[in-house]
């Protein structure tokens, strides 16, 4: 989902209640489950929470993370994959998926899949390419 012409799904979800950290992973969660039942098999996943990205890529013990069990069924999605790169965006340009989440914050919407990009993510589009 990089831009208009390149949207290919997205999915969002209201977490209702929670940590930062905890929607940035249980986005990744949702974003490759999604990406898993569309039948891809390579993907790239963006946040802009550094510290979830340093913890996906370093390997490092989880056992003491209060979120580990969510930690471990990501880390298990991720090696699912043929391919699966978690890399850090900067919040400037992770507009689109900041848009999606507070829109399904705000209607407390249970999964909901966007196979064309929703009007209200426009700007939110031409933010993130530019």
């Amino acid at each position: 989902m990089c831009s208009l012409n390149n949207w290919k799904s997205a999915t969002s979800r209201s977490i209702a209640h929670g940590t930062a950290f905890l929607a940035e992973i249980k986005a990744l969660e949702l974003g490759m489950l999604h990406t898993l039942q569309l039948g891809y098999r390579t993907i790239i996943c963006y946040s802009d929470c550094a510290g979830l990205v340093s913890v996906l890529n370093s390997g490092q013990d989880i056992s003491s993370f209060w979120d580990r069990d969510i930690l471990r069924r990501v880390l298990d999605l991720m090696a699912s994959f043929d391919n699966c790169t978690v890399a850090h965006v900067a919040r400037e340009k992770n507009n689109t998926a900041d848009t999606l989440a507070r829109e399904a914050a705000k209607s407390g919407s249970a999964s909901q899949v966007w196979n064309v990009p929703p009007s209200f993510v426009s700007t939110s589009l031409f933010l993130d390419a530019s």
